[in-house]
């Protein structure tokens, strides 16, 4: 907030925010540019003796702004006093529980990668099912990680990440004398405490001009040490509240806010038809050298030990909770039952429902953080369904000459005609995400606008793409003040 002294400038309120008309000269122009681009709006519409608004109040989300009636100290008539209404979101956040790591820093991989190699995989695979073959084979991997791997409980802290142990302990000792010091009242006690405290504040700068050295040094084989300190710098926390709600649900517990996030999560996905008719028929791809079958990817023992030993053991594990570390140590005891299941699973045209498992971490992406709608989910597979997948692309990938990963890559090829919706209107793609503009000069430029919304609608509904209405937005550019306003609607919203 504060006096910018544009008192030339007339604003028009449009429903929430204000939007200023009859700009005049390159100055007036830029200014206002340059807070579009910062997302900030002008809600101010208090006039001074003169009728005139030089004061703005500025914010990127919607507040109320009146006059004062009994301010604090004498009035400005050329500025008046206003009161500004918004609201602080604070929250509780939900509480962390310690958790049993694996120490792979000391683990015995000689005596793992021997009792792998000892193992008769196709024996004990024989006349079995891609899924209890599976379960097997994790059985005795995480049979053999118990055994040789040392496991340790670890506690969440409230300590800085560059508190040392010897740091920790003098600020034990610190705290244990001042609260003696306050139920006995003995000097001495005092004196520990003084001295204690000296040695801490000597210590802690210490231990942190040694963590951000270490950082500094560290920067091209680990960044993600420097991103985890930037992180810890904010005001924000991405921790999950205490209390979260969703269609009127409200929930307190891990247990029943995983809930909640897992019927939000679920609703967004369409259900299958009834009538057992998954996808329309697409005849868009010409290519003579495309996979007419899943089970003619080939799966050779190289280029499985290949994959594995590339793993990034800075990962963390999947649901399976086999670490890429342990992985990567046993890449070639792993290769030949790893190679046979997964032949099995293109084979037979299934996948392990543990391959299907996948940790779900919930995003924020804006507005309240204790509404479960305001969340998108972030999925995490099993290292080896990575594997898998991995496979199945490059195989795609050398049919279809094209480059994505498998995901969107599939995602590509079914929605690779939809440039027929638009024949008046221009459009930007960008996996699952759309952008339709058209220079709007009369009314008619609407209607056009509005026929290949439709016509994109009808795509979707054709293509079982569900449109998430709430987040569709609709942005104008322009420098003119007489504005034609398109109202575009999809599904008569």
């Amino acid at each position: 907030m504060g006096d910018f002294n544009l008192s030339n400038v007339n604003w028009v309120d449009r429903e929430g925010f204000l939007q200023p008309k009859d700009l005049s000269g390159d100055c007036q122009i830029h200014f206002f540019d340059t807070l579009s681009e910062c997302n900030l709006n002008q809600f101010n519409l208090v006039t001074n003796q003169n009728n005139r608004i030089l004061d703005y109040i500025l914010c990127n989300k919607s507040i109320s702004v009146s006059a004062c009636d009994d301010p604090l100290v004498k009035e400005d008539p050329h500025h008046k006093s206003l009161y500004v209404e918004f609201i602080f979101s604070s929250y509780k956040q939900l509480t962390s529980t310690s958790i049993m790591r694996y120490l792979y820093s000391a683990a015995d991989f000689d005596s793992i990668n021997t009792a792998l190699e000892d193992i008769n995989w196709i024996e004990l695979f024989k006349q079995k099912s891609l899924e209890a073959s599976v379960d097997l084979f994790y059985s005795t991997l995480h049979n053999l990680k118990d055994e040789f791997v040392p496991r340790k409980r670890i506690k969440c802290s409230s300590y800085p990440p560059w508190f040392t142990a010897p740091l920790k302990k003098i600020l034990k000792e610190k705290y244990k004398y001042l609260k003696k010091y306050r139920i006995y009242g003995n000097i001495s006690d005092y004196e520990s405490f003084s001295l204690l405290r000296k040695r801490a504040k000597i210590v802690e700068k210490e231990c942190f001009k040694s963590y951000i050295t270490n950082i500094e040094e560290s920067i091209i084989k680990n960044p993600k040490r420097l991103w985890s300190y930037v992180k810890s710098l904010k005001f924000s926390s991405n921790s999950i509240p205490a209390t979260m709600s969703y269609e009127g649900i409200s929930a307190r517990t891990g247990e029943s806010i995983c809930n909640l996030f897992c019927t939000y999560f679920q609703s967004t996905f369409l259900s299958a038809p009834s009538n057992g008719n998954s996808s329309p028929s697409i005849h868009f791809l010409e290519n003579p050298y495309y996979i007419n079958s899943i089970n003619t990817i080939v799966v050779e023992p190289v280029s499985v030990h290949e994959l594995l030993k590339s793993l990034d053991i800075n990962k963390g594990a999947g649901p399976d909770n086999i670490a890429p570390l342990l992985i990567v140590k046993c890449a070639k005891a792993l290769t030949m039952p790893l190679t046979y299941l997964f032949r099995k699973s293109l084979t037979e045209g299934t996948v392990p429902t543990i391959w299907k498992s996948a940790f779900i971490t919930p995003v924020h992406k804006n507005g309240n953080k204790s509404d479960i709608k305001n969340y998108r989910p972030i999925s995490k597979l099993c290292i080896f369904a990575k594997v898998l997948e991995r496979i199945v692309y490059t195989n795609v990938y050398s049919a279809l000459h094209t480059g994505s990963l498998l995901g969107p890559l599939l995602f590509t090829i079914f929605i690779n005609d939809i440039n027929n919706c638009f024949k008046f209107s221009n459009f930007l793609l960008y996996a699952d995400d759309v952008k339709i503009f058209r220079s709007i000069n009369t009314i008619n430029d609407c209607y056009l606008l509005q026929h290949d919304l439709h016509q994109f609608e009808q795509y979707c509904t054709l293509n079982k793409l569900d449109l998430n209405i709430s987040k569709c937005y609709k942005i104008t550019f322009t420098h003119v003040s007489d504005i034609i306003f398109c109202h575009c609607t999809k599904g008569g919203k």
